[in-house]
């Protein structure tokens, strides 16, 4: 999974717009792309070049998860 051989980028955002250009120029520029966003769904394409997909968990979702903690 973790090429060591490969310069490694963390690019957040990457479902669209900048984020998503910035990583598949990092994958063309033979860069090992670790692509994170809120929605996986968006970056299949990210995914089929050979990106790694992350998604992240909003803070409104992560405390629905906490049922202890009051709103």
């Amino acid at each position: 999974m973790f090429n060591t051989n490969h310069k490694t980028a963390l690019v957040t955002g990457a479902s669209s717009g900048m984020g998503k250009e910035i990583a598949k120029k990092l994958v063309a520029d033979g860069y090992q792309v670790y692509a994170a966003a809120r929605s996986i769904d968006k970056m299949k394409d990210l995914a089929a070049i050979g990106a790694h997909q992350f998604v992240s968990i909003s803070r409104k979702a992560m405390r629905s998860k906490r049922p202890w903690r009051r709103s």
